[in-house]
């Protein structure tokens, strides 16, 4: 009898370590689908999201310096735009006061 409830107990503690065994595995996938999202794999050219995340962030910077461009030609075509204006109303009054 103590040999069958020591039996016993030696099955539920290998069907335990079977479970913990199966749970680690799948854990352990888990946690590398995780990490290839993130940082990347070579199946996807190590291209995660820490990579997609910088490419943007490059592309903010560049759209930013590409706007500061475009605000200082603005500001310039408006005072170019103001000269020829008031050249206009000035060779116009000349003509008229002819």
């Amino acid at each position: 009898m103590a040999n069958n409830i020591e039996n016993e107990r030696l099955d539920r503690i290998e069907q335990h370590l079977r479970l913990l065994k199966a749970s680690d595995e799948e854990k352990t996938i888990l946690l590398l689908s995780i990490k290839a999202s993130i940082v990347g794999s070579e199946m996807n050219g190590n291209k995660g999201l820490v990579s997609e995340v910088q490419e943007l962030d490059d592309r903010v910077k560049m759209l930013d310096k590409q706007m500061g461009e475009i605000q200082l030609y603005l500001r310039q075509s408006k005072w170019f735009i103001a000269v020829i204006i008031t050249a206009l109303i000035g060779i116009a009054s000349e003509i008229f006061k002819r």
